[in-house]
């Protein structure tokens, strides 16, 4: 049982070729492609629980970024490089594929200059490509493991911002919705203690 669970030479010389190809195609170091693949292949239970709620707190921001012009009512905002990506950790969170097309209404740009992003994201090694096997017209945009490292590290840190402001805003609603005297204990009786004696009437002269 014990060989078992031993690496050849050939094991090896695999898993060191394997760490190679993904640092380099990744834009790594050997030490973050092998922290890459410990994470994906053996994450903790604590990451396990929080990755639908960072996916879909991920879609909540997007959506929250692409109404910002709205709110304004001026068309000053947009970053459709970063709302893609967005849209893509929320998908490959869900499970689901993307096209191209899917891809660049999300972007809340026009067709144009979203292609153009995909592009400099393909060139970044952030997204890559896949045909669909089943309709050769149409592609499908997947975010690479990088990419995918990268959102989920700031979404975790913008999920750890709000509940830190959560929890420091929690005393002060306490306070705020107390009625005065709430917080002083209220004398009580004893149900069988004596009724407290009648006070005297006083006598007209």
């Amino acid at each position: 049982m014990e060989n078992e669970h031993r690496l050849s030479p050939a094991d090896i010389t695999r898993l060191l070729n394997l760490v190679s190809s993904l640092a380099e195609e990744r834009g790594y170091s050997a030490p973050e492609a092998i922290d890459l693949i410990a994470e994906l292949i053996r994450p903790s239970q604590g990451k396990r629980k929080r990755r639908p709620l960072l996916g879909d707190f991920a879609e909540r921001i997007r959506r929250l970024r692409i109404r910002r012009n709205e709110m304004v009512g001026a068309p000053l905002f947009r970053d459709p490089a970063w709302d893609m990506l967005l849209a893509l950790f929320s998908a490959h969170e869900r499970g689901e594929e993307v096209s191209v097309s899917s891809l660049c209404f999300a972007s809340g740009v026009p067709a144009t200059t979203a292609l153009r992003q995909v592009a400099r994201l393909e060139k970044h090694g952030l997204v890559v490509r896949e045909c669909d096997d089943s309709d050769l017209r149409r592609e499908f945009i997947r975010p690479t493991a990088r990419a995918i490292d990268h959102v989920s590290r700031v979404a975790a840190m913008l999920v750890d911002e709000v509940q830190a402001l959560k929890t420091r805003a929690e005393p002060d609603e306490q306070d705020e919705t107390a009625a005065p005297g709430d917080t002083e204990p209220i004398a009580t009786q004893p149900i069988d203690a004596p009724a407290p004696p009648e006070p005297r009437k006083a006598r007209l002269s």
